[in-house]
């Protein structure tokens, strides 16, 4: 499991943004504790361990989320030039960033998938090693065998 609270270290001490403007630096820190702030209060109420699958699920949530505020708040600074609809525009667009980098530290941790062509080809050696060692192989015996893979 990735540690939040480091994470969050890191994100104070300006080791994940070093833009030019330190304005923008301050912004994309305040972001990344908002973030991770979220995702602790999430992981509170989670009674089994925090894997890395629920953590980058709950990070494309998120950013799933930003997405669509972003979306809306375009639309309606675009209709009403509202400066408020254009402050929370810009704090969406702000928060997708970190998210971004925390899910690809995440994704870099995580198991590669396979391939639909690879994963076809396990499953044919898989039965056929089944075939050599079972009288009758079924399906429930392919299963477990790739299930212990």
């Amino acid at each position: 499991m990735i540690d939040i609270q480091k994470m969050l270290i890191k994100a104070m001490k300006n080791e994940f943004f070093s833009n030019p403007d330190e304005e923008l630096n301050k912004a994309l820190n305040l972001a990344t504790r908002q973030i991770l702030g979220e995702m602790k209060t999430k992981f509170k109420d989670i009674q089994e361990e925090i894997t890395i699958d629920i953590q980058y699920k709950t990070l494309q949530k998120m950013k799933k989320d930003r997405e669509n505020s972003v979306k809306i708040y375009t639309e309606a600074f675009a209709k009403t030039n509202s400066s408020i609809a254009k402050e929370n525009l810009d704090k969406a667009k702000l928060e997708l960033e970190p998210i971004d980098i925390f899910l690809s530290e995440l994704e870099d941790k995580m198991p590669k998938k396979m391939s639909e062509e690879d994963t076809k080809e396990f499953i044919l050696d898989t039965w056929k090693n089944i075939q050599f060692t079972e009288k009758n192989p079924n399906k429930g015996i392919l299963m477990k065998a790739i299930k212990t893979s």
